[in-house]
């Protein structure tokens, strides 16, 4: 057994995976609650550290130059502290300092009176971030703010329209999901985009629920360019397909069976009937593909976000009781036809068609 155990780690260190000797199984990891308490404890410790620091140079610290040149050594001090042995403490001190090193380059640069330049000079400083920063929590955060940074810039240069990105983000998300392990020598690194780009789809598509106002602080005069209010809807019915048909492609489902011709017909059903509230397309997609890879944290915020997004869009519509107890019967009875029709026409068409196409590659 060890034996198998060794090679597997060869293999890994091969392709950059992992690094030093094979761990002992002896070794227990620490409980939750001690992590938890280290990473507060780090949080705290660069918190007041910085609040020091900045209460003692105050005279110093006005001149963007300044700003920018102190954010520097924050930068690199929290890299020089990602180098050292993985540890709850170390981890998240390094993210606070990185953090705090980014407001300081924003608030240098806050002078250029350009709020779409700044939006995307923080967006490609993010992506420098993540791929310098030896921290998957650390690309998780800037692959998020680096999205959210590039639709405030591109939104107030005068493209309208939040959920159009919510619908054009799909396509490139779904597809790293499903070849995650495709970069082996960059897996540590597209593994935190991966997440970053599920939490930044998710709340882009949740954003008219959520964050009734995020449209409205970054909207402008400018129209760089005018697209009617459908295009958002096109955008995402056709992105749930792409993602169904994606999962065909991945599972080797010949798309030209009938199954395949079902599955694509229902979600589209699905799409159509869900592009006024994409939370919860979105939230299935999530779902359906940490299901199919048995991802459980994919699985997990799946679930989550399609049960905030769902409760929160019942509450905030503007209907009557006995309308929306219509609407919950209806998806009910969707739910319940749905599954028997599955179960009548999944047997019938468990066949040797599903398979051809993984037979002939």
């Amino acid at each position: 057994m060890s034996n198998k155990i060794n090679v597997f780690w060869q293999r890994l260190l091969e392709a950059d995976l992992v690094q030093g000797n094979s761990p002992s199984h002896e070794s227990m990891d620490s409980p939750w609650y001690v992590k938890m308490l280290l990473a507060i404890s780090g949080w705290l410790g660069a918190i007041f550290l910085l609040i020091f620091f900045f209460i003692a140079f105050n005279s110093i610290l006005e001149a963007p130059i300044v700003l920018f040149l102190i954010s520097l050594p924050l930068f690199f001090i929290a890299h020089r502290i990602l180098l050292t042995p993985k540890n709850e403490f170390y981890q998240h001190l390094a993210l606070a300092l990185s953090l705090v090193g980014q407001a300081v380059f924003i608030f240098s640069i806050f002078e250029w009176q350009s709020p779409e330049l700044i939006c995307l000079v923080v967006a490609l400083l993010q992506l420098l971030l993540i791929c310098f920063m030896p921290s998957f929590l650390h690309r998780v955060f800037s692959t998020v703010i680096a999205i959210g940074a590039f639709v405030a810039s591109v939104s107030v240069a005068g493209v309208p329209h939040i959920l159009l990105f919510g619908g054009l983000i799909i396509f490139p998300t779904t597809w790293l999901c499903l070849n995650e392990f495709r970069f082996t020598k960059l897996y540590k690194v597209m593994k935190g985009m991966m997440y970053g780009m599920v939490i930044a789809m998710l709340l882009l598509n949740s954003s008219h629920v959520f964050f009734d106002d995020f449209e409205q602080l970054f909207s402008s005069n400018a129209t760089l360019l005018t697209l009617p209010y459908w295009f958002a809807d096109i955008i995402y019915i056709s992105a749930i397909v792409f993602v169904t048909w994606q999962l065909l492609l991945s599972n080797n489902i010949d798309t030209r069976a009938t199954f395949s011709k079902l599955v694509l017909l229902f979600s589209f059903v699905l799409a159509i009937a869900t592009f006024k509230a994409p939370g919860i397309g979105v939230g299935l997609i999530v779902i359906i593909i940490g299901f199919a890879h048995s991802n459980r944290t994919l699985l997990g915020l799946g679930i989550f976000s399609l049960l905030a997004y769902s409760s929160s869009y019942y509450y905030m519509m503007e209907e009557t009781l006995l309308f929306k107890s219509g609407i919950l019967l209806a998806v009910a009875i969707l739910m319940l036809v749905s599954r028997l029709l599955l179960n009548k026409t999944l047997p019938l068409l468990n066949g040797t068609e599903l398979y051809t196409q993984g037979k002939d590659n």
